[in-house]
């Protein structure tokens, strides 16, 4: 009896003992952002996939409590980063041409693919300045004129419907409701990016109904085209 107790006490010992020898859990680990090679990675990917791009800035809107919303474009195609955190030193040198790595996550809102909560790492400031490209011949069709978003684009021989000021003292963007090809959609002049004091402002605002426009901008999306305007010419 006095073994069998003892074979036992031995035996409880050694399964106690190596309770206490197990090893911890391995702490999580956070998966490291997906680096897209080119756009079509950053299209195809999920929305809230992370991803690190390169890309050239085009322009950006003013910047505000460590934040900056920017126009970027690469070889293949265009990005919008909504509200990327930045501090000033670096706001200050995100002009266009400058050649940035970003980290972000995708999200798509009203039809608008963008990067959000994204860092940005400034590798250069001599990238690449894109000219804007003519998408006036597939203006009318939305699922073509897509194929551009974010780019930096041009269109010509606009005619304007009708001109609409966002009722804010403190943002007065302005909207140009234009006709072209047999499509309509709207325009903006968003103070941001070009406010009061800039001559696209100052043009979009003694436009009338009739004018026929030519115009320069960034390819947004909102419920369809809804170009961020840059340059307008009255024809």
């Amino acid at each position: 009896m006095k073994k069998l107790l003892a074979v036992l006490f031995a035996l409880m010992m050694v399964l106690s003992l190596s309770a206490c020898t197990q090893p911890a859990s391995e702490p999580e680990v956070e998966p490291a952002p997906t680096a897209a090679n080119n756009y079509q990675d950053y299209v195809d990917a999920a929305v809230d996939t992370e991803l690190e791009l390169i890309m050239s800035v085009q322009g950006h809107q003013s910047w505000w409590d460590d934040k900056i919303t920017v126009y970027a474009q690469d070889d293949d195609g265009a990005y919008f980063l909504y509200e990327a955190h930045a501090d000033e030193e670096l706001a200050k040198v995100l002009e266009p041409g400058a050649l940035i790595r970003v980290t972000g996550y995708k999200a798509e809102w009203s039809g608008e693919l963008e990067l959000a909560d994204a860092n940005i790492e400034l590798l250069s400031v001599e990238g690449k300045v894109y000219e804007p490209k003519d998408v006036t011949d597939v203006a009318s069709d939305a699922d073509k004129l897509k194929e551009f978003m974010n780019q930096k684009v041009a269109m010509k021989g606009l005619e304007v419907v009708k001109v609409d000021h966002k009722d804010s003292e403190s943002d007065p963007d302005i909207y140009i409701t234009i006709s072209v090809n047999g499509a309509s959609f709207d325009l903006c002049v968003e103070n941001y990016l070009t406010g009061p004091d800039t001559e696209v402002w100052q043009t979009a605002n003694g436009l009338e109904a009739g004018d026929v426009i030519d115009v320069e901008g960034f390819l947004y999306w909102y419920e369809g085209p809804n170009p961020h305007v840059t340059a307008i010419t009255v024809q």
